[in-house]
């Protein structure tokens, strides 16, 4: 049986990683990666954005919506 997610467990699932903090050879350098347990989800210029992003997919799991 699937364990049901809790925003707890999704903050420490869906991370912002700053520049340099991931290994990917396709990713823009210098830029903040947003990522969960599957991988990165996207890459933002600027971290605001990306703390944003996070949140809102975080939402959009709890909520079951799609993003």
């Amino acid at each position: 049986m699937k364990t049901k997610k809790t925003f707890d467990n999704l903050l420490d699932e869906v991370v912002v990683m700053p520049p340099g903090m991931w290994h990917n050879e396709k990713g823009p350098k210098g830029w903040f990666a947003v990522s969960d347990n599957e991988g990165i989800k996207a890459y933002f210029a600027d971290e605001t954005q990306a703390l944003f992003y996070r949140l809102a997919l975080i939402n959009a799991t709890l909520n079951l919506i799609k993003a």
